[in-house]
């Protein structure tokens, strides 16, 4: 997987890549400091996976920059950066596929990045709580699309997101809790999750639980 991060912080630029360096499947990272250097690595070079990119670079004239960036990088999935959430939303109605706020720890956590990667669009917890219906369509389908989790995995997701215990999943679901132990692991390889406070991380960053 290709990716290019257009940011003027060196600092989380250089923490940003050394995360990413650490999932399996980031094969080639190119960084810039400008959106002229940007463009003009664009237009020489092959189609990118991922550009993440500095909300600051492309604020003015705003929507310019961003549809010749969509214009000449589609099909790549653009995420936009920034220590403010003001006005964000906006910015997608332009295209963009998420958004990370680099003042929060979600910012360079490998299951964020992961769920960035694996093409699910993205946006950090306070901001998706006040989503209006029209920015989110089809977050769940997406997810069901990406993951294929079976009926009764996405209702013991839902049992672990109101925090039931597996003996409680049991009795809900008429199932022994060995079962449900067979389900939860099969969940946290499937949503690659360490752990189900992750898992159920994960499915409500995704408006999906």
């Amino acid at each position: 997987m290709k990716i290019l991060i257009a940011d003027k912080d060196s600092k989380f630029k250089k923490q940003l890549i050394t995360v990413l360096r650490t999932l399996n499947n980031v094969t080639d990272i190119n960084e810039f400091s400008g959106f002229e250097e940007l463009l003009l690595f664009v237009k020489q070079q092959k189609a990118t996976d991922f550009l993440f990119i500095e909300k600051e670079l492309v604020v003015s004239p705003r929507k310019e920059k961003i549809t010749e960036l969509l214009d000449l990088m589609s099909p790549t999935k653009i995420v936009l950066m920034s220590n403010s959430t003001k006005n964000i939303l906006s910015f997608f109605t332009f295209g963009i596929s998420g958004y990370i706020c680099k003042k929060s720890p979600e910012a360079l956590n490998t299951n964020v990045l992961r769920l960035i990667l694996d093409g699910i669009p993205y946006l950090p917890a306070q901001i998706l709580e006040n989503l209006p219906d029209r920015y989110k369509p089809g977050r769940k389908e997406l997810f069901q699309k990406k993951y294929k989790l079976t009926p009764r995995q996405i209702e013991t997701l839902k049992h672990l997101g109101e925090g039931c215990s597996n003996h409680t999943i049991a009795l809900r679901m008429n199932i022994s809790e060995s079962t449900v132990k067979l389900h939860i692991n099969s969940l946290l390889t499937r949503l690659h999750a360490e752990n189900r406070t992750k898992a159920v991380l994960i499915a409500q960053q995704l408006g999906f639980i």
